[in-house]
């Protein structure tokens, strides 16, 4: 097992790598339906619209062996694998620094040099801590309703429109900063992956 740091986070990662004996592939599909109904009375009423959405879940089974004989086996979600048997293949694990939990995140197809990631696993990895972000949020509004309240106290002209920018860019500007760190995050572990490392380490 090794340790990479990215930016405050420290993950501990294992993998294996060996060549393709078995794969299979399935999709699940759940429809979800909601809306309708409304009310009728004396000939007027309204009908609410029906909205229907589904979400479509890749299931990859994967088997493989390493050179000294050892057979793994690897259930994995969305990563849509294209590989087939006598690949060789690395389903490398991510888990926080201490942690026993952790997420099957990357699988590299050393053959044809492709690599498949979760996207959702390594954000919840690497997103960075929420609190110092909604801390200078509050404190933006705070500041804004404290402008609001003291002219509205010295009967000076009040601008609620610039309170109101205030308050929304206190709102959207944290949540787009946080989502484009843990974004970057995400890119720096990609970049940091060396795979002929994991292809020679299981040799």
């Amino acid at each position: 097992m090794e340790e990479l740091r990215i930016g405050s986070k420290t993950l501990s990662l294992s993998w294996f790598t060996g060549k393709v004996v078995g794969t299979t592939k399935n999709l699940e599909t759940k429809v979800h339906g909601g809306g309708g109904g409304g009310y009728s009375s004396q000939g007027t009423g309204y009908t609410a619209p029906v909205t229907i959405t589904s979400t479509t879940t890749v299931h990859d089974q994967l088997f493989l062996i390493d050179p000294s004989g050892k057979e793994c086996s690897f259930q994995l979600q969305n990563f849509d694998l294209a590989c087939r048997e006598s690949h060789d293949v690395t389903v490398l694990w991510a888990a926080k620094k201490g942690k026993k939990n952790g997420y099957n995140v990357l699988v590299y197809n050393h053959t044809v040099n492709k690599a498949a990631y979760q996207q959702s696993s390594l954000s919840r990895l690497l997103k960075p801590w929420k609190l110092p972000y909604w801390i200078g949020a509050l404190a933006v509004i705070y500041g804004a309703t404290g402008l609001a309240v003291r002219q509205i106290q010295s009967h000076t002209t009040f601008t609620p429109g610039r309170v109101l920018l205030l308050w929304f860019a206190a709102i959207v500007v944290p949540m787009v900063i946080y989502r484009s760190l843990t974004n970057a995050r995400v890119k720096q572990f990609m970049s940091s992956i060396n795979y002929r490392d994991l292809l020679a380490s299981s040799t």
